[in-house]
């Protein structure tokens, strides 16, 4: 996880359309440091990473505003974007969430240039300033690409360029120290690394990856992989020098890892989709590899966690502040 400050707030043009009641979720208190987005399935709920509290920030049952999908949509990300504000990809549509009451804002957002952005299912997004907004998304016919959100404009556009293209399942888009943004593309089992500036796309795994389904930055700018495999393994992927090192075993063989956040201090938060066995949060020390369920859906900490697999992706974004002089509140993952 990295953050940059956030140099000023945008100013929208967008419409709302008013639909579900704000059902007033009490949402957790805790400092920051321990707070956690989680976005999947139909909604974005607020999380203590510590004692398992949540509620539901927005969605259902919580936020006026258009619902975030309709039939065979998912919630598949989440960005914080000042200090009361969220973007939230779901379907085909970007949405502005209000960070305290929920409700949600559906931007209006029209191409800029050639081949059109829409029809388009977004799949993972990543702040490339404090306006624009990198993205990797499919089209109608599973075809993928990356694009451009322009947060000022209110427009969105494709970013071509040469290069591999990654497949049309993304687990995770992460961007690094240059400016570049790494996707893991576990339909191809690679990771794509795409310039945004020129669009240039490079494979940066000479062999295979066994079955990456989703990845972060560590503090020390390594890809934290989760290998769905026989073992559900936890590797660190060095991109510059493709060593692929595993450091911790035998995660629970029902665990299906679909996003995963890392502390300023290394530690780990999985979110597991498993739906048979219930969807939790796991916190993982990335030195020892010892494992804690944080939340586990049917506990008392609240609603259950929304459901979630590779395909249908899903967001988590830590608040960890870590040393930073300044709240978390005015920063943004960048």
């Amino acid at each position: 996880m990295r953050e940059k400050k956030l140099m000023g707030a945008c100013a929208l043009a967008c419409f709302i359309v008013q639909g579900a009641t704000n059902a007033n979720a009490t949402l957790p208190t805790s400092p920051e440091t321990q707070l956690a987005y989680l976005a999947a399935e139909d909604r974005v709920l607020l999380v203590d990473t510590v004692t398992g509290d949540r509620d539901e920030l927005s969605g259902p049952t919580n936020g006026t505003g258009p619902a975030f999908v309709g039939s065979g949509e998912f919630v598949t990300d989440v960005l914080i974007e000042d200090a009361n504000t969220l973007v939230v990809s779901a379907g085909d549509a970007i949405f502005r969430v209000d960070r305290t009451t929920g409700n949600r804002t559906e931007l209006a957002l029209t191409d800029a240039g050639t081949p059109n952005v829409t029809p388009a299912t977004y799949l993972e997004m990543e702040w490339e300033t404090a306006t624009t907004i990198i993205f990797f998304a499919k089209d109608s016919i599973d075809q993928s690409f990356f694009g451009r959100i322009d947060l000022t404009a209110m427009t969105h556009a494709i970013i071509l360029g040469s290069g591999p293209v990654p497949g049309n399942f993304a687990g995770d888009m992460v961007r690094e120290d240059a400016g570049t943004m790494a996707v893991l593309d576990f339909s191809n089992r690679q990771v794509i690394r795409m310039d945004p500036v020129t669009g240039a796309r490079t494979k940066l795994n000479a062999s295979d990856l066994v079955f990456a389904a989703t990845m972060t930055i560590l503090p020390s700018d390594l890809f934290y992989m989760t290998e769905f495999d026989t073992n559900r393994d936890l590797y660190t992927y060095n991109g510059s020098t493709d060593t692929l090192v595993n450091t911790t075993h035998s995660l629970p063989t029902d665990v299906i890892p679909v996003a995963v956040d890392t502390y300023d201090d290394g530690t780990v938060l999985l979110y597991n989709g498993d739906d048979f066995n219930g969807t939790s949060l796991i916190r993982i020390d990335s030195s020892t590899g010892a494992q804690t369920t944080v939340a586990i859906t049917g506990d008392s900490g609240g609603p259950d966690l929304p459901t979630a697999s590779y395909f249908d992706r899903g967001g988590l974004l830590l608040l960890d502040a870590g040393s930073s002089a300044s709240s978390v509140s005015n920063w943004i993952r960048y």
